[in-house]
């Protein structure tokens, strides 16, 4: 980095003796060279950061879709719709680590200091930092606001429909299928259009310790996307109580029989509803959940987080914008990554104030609107005056870049 004359005159302060010297520098070059410098951090930070906080989840998913037969593309797509949550958390994160990386690089060759002899303010700095924030936040807006929504929807009607047919797969004829907690089931046959034919079920979960029977010439398995359960569906049955004597069974005709079964024994663990919950709605289904909460007498606190969640994640940019330009921007040789300790306490801080936020806002302390941007509104305000104190301490006054 160099002060040959390229551009424009600009009028530089000497802080010794408080004259002025001209020194021409092209300052357009000075914001791409900046951008440059941040991007491969950014880049890098991005992709190690969302691998570690969606490592765990996808471990997790992929050894349940491959234990059920799902095919290695098919569970590679489905994994696939999980990153846009982790990009959401991520990208305010890998900006701030692209900052301090970047920065520190050039601090470490005496690049901040050639800068600073130029004529360049610390706040004149801000322009590409803050301009780089900004584009970053918008695509972190999109993530929060749409992405992660239909990825996550994606994710759940795949795998619904998936294990359902791969647990339809699992039931064979004439061999007793055990894979449902206190049920066992026989099917003498398949009919054409998916149905079974000969179908005996018995069922132990009921507390007497004897099993309730069900015998039917036709059954099938039926999806229930809104309560969450599989349903057993005999249009017509017979169906075997035990009775007051031990030794006899009531038995009673029955149509259109279901019996449930929960949804845990075919999807595994986790939620697997197809209706939208919170993070898979988008800012009008946020909005409309608020209006039918109140209107029961409800709190809409979860609603109202999750929907201003989506915006104060992308400011974030900026806030952490303003604190890795004063933490990553110093004239000391103290190598490339002497601002990481202090961005990771500054991640730190802000995650404290985001589950501070929460909590205040479940305990009716701090209105729910607010919840989410205590961090921004405590951190921005920080980083403001960090600014002015790196350019005072470096000898320019405050002024607008």
């Amino acid at each position: 980095m160099n002060c040959a004359p390229r551009g424009r005159p600009a009028r530089i302060p000497d802080r010794a003796r408080g004259s002025r010297a001209i020194v021409n520098l092209d300052l357009r070059t000075i914001d791409r060279y900046v951008m440059r410098q941040i991007l491969p951090p950014f880049g890098l930070a991005l992709s190690v950061c969302t691998f570690i906080l969606l490592m765990g989840p996808m471990l997790e998913q992929a050894e349940l879709l491959l234990s059920k037969g799902v095919p290695i593309p098919t569970v590679g797509f489905l994994l696939l719709t999980l990153v846009p949550q982790g990009l959401g958390v991520a990208i305010p994160i890998a900006i701030l680590a692209g900052i301090l990386i970047g920065l520190g690089r050039m601090s470490a060759d005496r690049e901040t200091v050639a800068l600073l002899s130029c004529g360049v303010s610390p706040q004149r700095l801000l322009r590409p930092v803050l301009v780089l924030c900004a584009v970053v936040g918008a695509v972190d807006l999109f993530v929060m606001t749409s992405l992660i929504a239909d990825a996550n929807q994606t994710f759940r009607e795949v795998t619904f429909r998936l294990m359902g047919e791969k647990t339809e797969g699992d039931i064979k004829t004439r061999v007793f299928y055990e894979g449902w907690p206190g049920k066992v089931l026989f099917v003498w046959d398949t009919i054409p259009g998916g149905d079974w034919s000969g179908v005996f079920m018995a069922d132990t979960s009921n507390r007497s310790g004897k099993p309730t029977v069900v015998t039917a010439d036709r059954a099938r398995l039926v999806l229930n996307h809104q309560r969450r359960e599989v349903d057993l569906y005999f249009p017509n049955a017979q169906q075997y109580v035990p009775g007051a004597n031990q030794r006899v069974y009531d038995m009673a005709s029955r149509n259109d029989l279901r019996i449930s079964i929960p949804a845990e024994s075919v999807f595994g663990s986790g939620e697997t509803v197809l209706s939208r919950g919170l993070a898979e709605k988008h800012i009008p289904q946020l909005k409309a959940d608020i209006r039918d909460k109140r209107a029961r007498g409800e709190s809409p606190h979860n609603e109202i987080m999750f929907l201003h969640q989506m915006f104060a994640f992308p400011v974030a940019c900026l806030t952490f914008g303003l604190l890795g330009l004063t933490l990553g921007l110093h004239t000391r040789r103290e190598g490339k990554l002497a601002g990481l300790t202090l961005g990771l306490a500054v991640v730190f801080v802000y995650y404290g104030l985001h589950m501070l936020g929460e909590a205040g806002a479940k305990g009716k302390v701090l209105p729910a609107e607010y919840a989410r941007w205590l961090p921004n509104l405590v951190l921005i305000p920080v980083g403001m005056l960090l600014v002015r104190w790196r350019s005072r301490n470096a000898g320019f006054g405050l002024r607008v870049p």
